[in-house]
């Protein structure tokens, strides 16, 4: 199969672009385009999202939300409130920049992030013998979807004028507050995201010669255990600044 069929196969067929992988020698380029792609359109994704004026506009508002309840708690001076404020408003104009190399750089460390946790889940979990780079090309290709979720999230944002808008259901809140935990909760129910986890299941199942029902469990438990510490984590950090 090649490459070009992979990554188109991957939304229709994932099991027979898995079966193909693991039969065939390791191949660069089954995790290296992906993450090429992913980083193109995730860098014109952000860059499109923070040029817009009323995506920016929100950006700054609720960073002016964030700065008063400081104040209000005595964590900060009005002074200090004041040049924080200056500070955001010169840096909303690179926000679009800062936004494109974030996302050239979050999409390498995702694949081989992914790739380290399926190599985990199937080395002590399904006791599976799994090459490190071999796991990276399930990571890769599987982020093919993430590449169309950048795609829907942007359109959702420009179109709603919403920084905050994505394909799960936090998109139903009438005012969606980052620093709610029902606002995080919601958001982690995300079609896509649900997508993209089985996708790295079926994947890591067919390389390691176990049912999918094993490697899904091990696949979606392990995200959420990374969510719910990463939830408790931004609660402690939002109490420590009295937010």
């Amino acid at each position: 199969m090649s490459l070009l069929a992979r990554l188109l196969n991957i939304f229709a067929t994932p099991g027979e672009v898995f079966d193909d992988v693991k039969n065939s020698p390791p191949t660069m380029a089954n995790w290296l385009v992906p993450a090429v792609l992913m980083s193109i359109v995730g860098a014109i994704s952000a860059f499109i999202i923070f040029s817009q004026p009323a995506v920016a506009q929100q950006i700054r508002e609720h960073q002016r939300k964030v700065i008063d309840q400081q104040v209000e708690a005595g964590k900060l001076t009005r002074e200090k409130a004041d040049e924080g404020m200056a500070a955001i408003e010169r840096m909303t104009g690179l926000m679009p920049v800062f936004g494109s190399v974030g996302a050239v750089t979050m999409s390498f460390v995702q694949v081989f992030a992914w790739a380290f946790m399926l190599w985990l889940i199937g080395r002590f979990l399904l006791k599976a013998d799994i090459g490190y780079l071999k796991l990276a090309e399930v990571a890769g290709l599987s982020s093919t979807i993430d590449v169309l979720e950048m795609i829907v999230k942007m359109l959702l944002v420009v179109s709603l004028s919403n920084p905050l808008a994505s394909p799960s259901l936090a998109i139903l809140l009438k005012d969606p507050d980052p620093q709610n935990t029902m606002y995080t909760v919601l958001n982690l129910v995300n079609v896509m995201t649900f997508w993209a986890l089985a996708v790295r299941s079926l994947g890591l199942s067919r390389l390691a010669g176990v049912s999918f029902g094993r490697a899904a469990l091990g696949v979606f438990g392990a995200w959420m255990l990374l969510m719910t510490v990463l939830i408790v984590l931004g609660g402690i950090v939002q109490a420590a600044f009295g937010q």
